[in-house]
């Protein structure tokens, strides 16, 4: 198995992604399969998918995925002021979502590892 981390396209065979049956897992496949091109197509997040570039069967190709998001987080001044940083001088800090994660039910016990630390290294 080789992984490669990338965008979401509309090329990504998603319709084959399941990540099982446990409680929460059809909304995640769900999500991946309508509405996750959807979003960031809209700019509401980026899809970043989990690729097994040495995959002969379309349903082995997407390993996994998860969603990052745009948010602002507001600062309070008496919190800033009393524990710094004191150089923040913006209403609101850019931050990062991790909103969604999905990994395929087949490799679930050997690349949740991977795909959990993958976001730090974007």
């Amino acid at each position: 198995m080789r992984l490669n981390l990338t965008k979401l396209t509309a090329d990504h065979p998603v319709h084959t992604f399941t990540c099982g049956c446990k409680p929460g897992a059809t909304e995640i496949d769900d999500y991946l399969r309508t509405s996750a091109l959807l979003e960031q197509e809209a700019g509401f997040s980026v899809i970043w998918v989990v690729i097994d570039t040495e995959a002969t069967r379309e349903v082995d190709v997407i390993v996994g995925f998860f969603t990052l998001s745009p948010v602002g987080v507001r600062v309070n001044p008496t919190v800033t002021a009393a524990v710094g940083p004191p150089h923040i001088s913006s209403p609101s800090v850019g931050r990062w979502l991790l909103g969604r994660l999905g990994v395929a039910v087949k490799h679930q016990r050997e690349t949740s590892d991977v795909t959990r630390s993958r976001p730090l290294e974007i």
